[in-house]
């Protein structure tokens, strides 16, 4: 838990491990709660990183993943020698509204964020350093082959979204699943959709577009999968 704003993007003494053991945690905690159904786990933006690791060592907790605003981590070349910065990701949107319009193309969600003192924060140092030691696992086809066969794997995306790079760095993510012999892993790309795809599709002023009906249609198909 961060106890002051001086301790915001510190992942504590474990690092980036333990961000992805307290995902585990609460997994078992909801499990316990909720005995006999189906967990679908959902990753957003960086936590899609730690769903990624957490499906090498536990994927048989969950019935389903969902990978949204994700990419193949070691094409990002994160440099933990430079101070991370997140509103370097608004360079392709100058001249914008904020410096954080690519998290977003509504406004209003744009503007929640500035507004929360608990956002905007960059990593710190040794937070960045841990986060970057996970990319030789992700990367590396003996551990992607640990994920067990087969949990539907469903992965959304904005092309618009700098954290993949107009999807250049997305794709690299679902060929290593199909590679290790993963068949359910289904793939949306969205015209113009940024980093925060799940808040364009799921926002009430989008409940008619077609994104969003796409999204809805998919989400659908994979919860039967599930349940057969």
């Amino acid at each position: 838990m961060a106890r002051s704003p001086q301790s915001f993007g510190n992942f504590g003494p474990g690092g980036w491990d333990t961000v992805v053991a307290d995902v585990v945690t609460l997994t078992r905690i909801a499990r316990s709660s909720q005995p006999g159904l189906p967990m679908i786990l959902v990753g957003d933006s960086m936590g899609s990183f730690a769903l990624q690791q957490y499906l090498l060592d536990h994927s048989q907790l969950v019935a389903g993943a969902v990978l949204a605003g994700s990419a193949a981590l070691d094409k990002m070349e994160i440099d933990p020698s430079k101070a991370a910065d997140l509103t370097a990701f608004n360079r392709e949107f100058e001249p914008a509204r904020t410096p954080y319009d690519w998290l977003s193309r509504d406004p209003a969600e744009v503007d929640a964020y500035v507004a929360d003192p608990l956002c905007g924060f960059a990593l710190q140092p040794q937070a960045l350093n841990s986060f970057a030691d996970a990319t030789s696992r992700l990367a590396d086809p003996i551990e992607t082959a640990r994920v067990r066969l087969n949990p539907p794997i469903y992965i959304l995306a904005g092309d618009r979204d700098l954290i993949n790079h107009h999807l250049e760095w997305l794709k690299p993510l679902s060929q290593r699943y199909r590679a290790t012999g993963l068949t359910d892993v289904t793939e949306n790309e969205y015209p113009g959709g940024r980093d925060e795809m799940l808040q364009d599709l799921l926002s009430s002023t989008k409940r008619s577009c077609p994104c969003r009906s796409k999204f809805l249609a998919c989400t659908r198909d994979s919860s039967k999968r599930i349940e057969q």
